[in-house]
């Protein structure tokens, strides 16, 4: 909560996250970090908390386009008033693990 209340002080006109799913372990797996999904989940809901404009975005791919559906439902459920869904540009690390994405 303490770095969402920095970005609030802060006065930004928008804040924007990346969540890939809503089960923990495809979206740690898509960050390639281990717990990244817990601290992202609590970084959206604190931003609504304290009434930060948000947008989420979410890069569809083979590993979470089945969860697509439900992550969208949930991040609704719970305010997320503008959220993005993109395709995989074919550079940085996606160009090489292209195949596996």
């Amino acid at each position: 909560m303490n770095f969402a209340k920095k970005i609030k002080k802060a006065n930004f006109s928008k804040v924007y996250i990346s969540i890939h799913s809503h089960i923990s372990e495809h979206h740690d797996y898509l960050t390639q970090i281990k717990g990244s999904w817990k601290q992202t989940f609590e970084g959206i809901k604190n931003s609504i908390e304290l009434e930060i404009p948000l947008m989420t975005n979410t890069v569809i791919n083979k590993v979470n386009y089945k969860d697509i559906p439900e992550l969208v439902s949930m991040l609704s459920g719970i305010g997320v008033r503008k959220i993005e869904l993109d395709f995989i540009r074919y550079i940085g690390n996606a160009k090489v693990y292209f195949n596996d994405l």
